[in-house]
């Protein structure tokens, strides 16, 4: 399947912005739970905590791993972004690719839910 980057927040648009703008929090917060994830080996629970200790949000672990998935895809289309690839092959985000065709997929799935008359 083919994916043009520039088309999904998933890959456009900084996780930590994201992040902020829901949160309402500052960017900073997500860019050292990212720090702790990818440099110092944090796993779930370390993650779930130190966001409860800064920001007295209580996340889920289900919820820390969506965030982490978006981190982690929006990192490696920034690389091949930086060349001038504006769309790749979803076989590039290898062992992720089913994870991400169900997230760029999930709208359609759940969207026309309530009326059938939007599903094509």
């Amino acid at each position: 399947m083919l994916i043009n980057l520039e088309q999904s927040k998933l890959f456009s648009v900084d996780p930590a912005q994201r992040f902020a703008l829901i949160y309402k929090v500052n960017k900073r917060v997500w860019n050292e739970i990212w720090r702790r994830y990818s440099q110092l080996g944090y796993d779930n629970d370390g993650l779930c905590g130190y966001l409860l200790y800064k920001t007295g949000i209580r996340f889920e672990k289900e919820t820390m791993d969506r965030w982490l998935f978006r981190s982690i895809i929006y990192s490696r289309a920034q690389l091949v972004m930086a060349m001038g690839v504006r769309a790749v092959q979803s076989e590039y985000f290898g062992e992720l690719e089913d994870e991400i065709i169900k997230e760029l997929t999930h709208s359609l799935k759940y969207g026309a839910a309530k009326d059938s008359r939007t599903i094509v």
